[in-house]
């Protein structure tokens, strides 16, 4: 989780920082957007849950503990001789690592995501980006271009 909250950590002490401009922040912002959702897959799901693996072996934690299951559903009796041919609400089982990527993993990058889109939504970016050639210190001072965006 370090990759994932080291970027977010990262951003909000630059846009802290007084020296950062205004045409940074917004590279800065649009680079960790880009670099969160790439975390959002199989493969670095399977990076993290193998450091998790060896962290819980080095600490005695029992990853095959399972998380708790809602009440098991039984197929009714009236049911038994017949042929279903729709689901009648029975669930797979679901082993415990895809249950952390589809539970806690992805919830928690597109929980990011979400409150940092919220935060800077593309006219945000647009005004930013505007703001930012305003500055005499920009190197883009007084571009047309950045001005009509």
């Amino acid at each position: 989780m370090d990759r994932l909250l080291g970027k977010i950590k990262i951003l909000s002490d630059q846009l802290k920082s007084k020296s950062l401009d205004f045409g940074t922040a917004h590279s800065l912002i649009s680079a960790v957007i880009n670099q969160i959702s790439e975390l959002r897959n199989e493969e670095e799901f399977s990076k993290l849950y193998d450091q998790i693996i060896e962290f819980s072996g080095e600490n005695n934690i029992d990853l095959n503990n399972k998380m708790k299951e809602r009440r098991a559903r039984k197929t009714s009796t009236r049911f038994n001789n017949c042929l279903i041919t729709c689901t009648i609400g029975q669930r797979e089982e679901i082993n415990n690592k895809n249950k952390y990527r589809i539970f806690v993993f992805y919830p928690v990058i597109d929980s990011i995501l979400i409150e940092i889109n919220d935060r800077f939504s593309k006219t945000n970016m647009d005004i930013l980006r505007s703001v930012s050639s305003l500055s005499p210190d920009s190197s883009k001072f007084l571009e047309i271009d950045e001005l009509k965006a």
